[in-house]
């Protein structure tokens, strides 16, 4: 695969034509929203117990937005895995962003160009495109996959398994 041009340089310019790409919003688009189910199995499995978490889903997190979500996230205070959270909620963000601007490519401008080469979690899923997002969003994914597993993550013992085969 040929190596995206703002790899070394990360060029203003090269990266409004990178947000202006159709593929690039529409993996960003789908990888977010993927990362989100996620959150979205983490909080309940979380906060929720088994015989609600369904409903809990589809009437409780709906209506929040993902950056609602990442708060309550924030808010979770982990002994065992902060690490982890803490990595989970950067690269969260991080998609949060890019997928707002290129969610409503047609307002993208030099300034959201300078907020994304300033942030080095979002300049380094931009360096290599698309490895380089393909590997964030792979890595949060599986960050997050570790925390649903975890035992500092169940809201009781049954919640975890059940939980979990949702999100499979």
């Amino acid at each position: 695969m040929v190596k995206n041009p703002i790899a070394n340089t990360m060029a203003k310019d090269e990266i409004l034509k990178l947000l202006g790409k159709e593929e690039f919003a529409g993996l960003v688009l789908r990888h977010t929203s993927l990362l989100e189910f996620d959150l979205d199995v983490l909080l309940c499995q979380y906060f929720i117990r088994k015989d609600r978490v369904i409903e809990a889903m589809s009437n409780l997190l709906s209506l929040l937005n993902l950056s609602n979500k990442i708060e309550i996230l924030k808010s979770i205070s982990a002994k065992k895995n902060e690490k982890t959270r803490l990595t989970i909620i950067t690269n969260l963000q991080a998609f949060r962003k890019v997928r707002n601007i290129v969610a409503h490519r047609w307002t993208i401008n030099t300034t959201d160009a300078e907020m994304l080469i300033k942030n080095s979690t979002i300049k380094a899923m931009l360096k290599d495109y698309p490895q380089s997002l393909r590997a964030s969003f792979c890595m949060t994914r599986s960050a997050i996959a570790e925390l649903i597993k975890s035992e500092e993550y169940c809201f009781d013992d049954k919640t975890c398994l059940s939980v979990f085969e949702i999100a499979e």
